[in-house]
């Protein structure tokens, strides 16, 4: 099991990944939302076993064309079923907020990457679903 290789979402945001023993490397590039280029990523995963692989990364949201104070950690499990590779995730994008806005500094979601460009009708039918973008402007 190598999760090496260009990954996408449901939204079309792409990632590639380099992976040495545990550790992760790579870009993530989003589709949505206001950060626009390509940001490093870097992150762990666990000894590969028989029900998968635990996996997580981080993107700081900073980059040539600007910082969007904030970041988003991805943790979840590669999963190879019915002989689709799948990384379920679900994230938590930090967003740096005056003390008084802190209740509202931290989103929750969820991302399914595959290896699999999503097509534009798949987008919008994740968009219907309530999927939605970070970071969040």
């Amino acid at each position: 099991m190598d999760i090496s290789g260009i990954w996408y979402n449901e939204l079309g945001s792409m990632m590639e990944l380099s992976v040495s023993g545990n550790v992760i490397k790579g870009k993530y590039q989003t589709k949505v939302g206001g950060a626009p280029g390509i940001y490093p990523l870097a992150g762990y995963l666990n000894v590969p076993n028989p029900n998968g692989i635990a996996v997580g990364w981080t993107v700081l949201w900073n980059n040539q064309f600007g910082n969007k104070q904030s970041l988003t950690s991805w943790a979840g499990q590669y999963q190879l079923a019915d002989g689709i590779e799948e990384i379920y995730t679900f994230w938590l994008l930090v967003r740096e907020l005056e003390h008084a806005e802190d209740w509202s500094a931290t989103n929750i979601g969820q991302d399914t990457f595959t290896r699999n460009k999503p097509t534009e009708k798949m987008i919008l039918r994740a968009k219907k679903r309530g999927k939605f973008s970070h970071p969040i402007q």
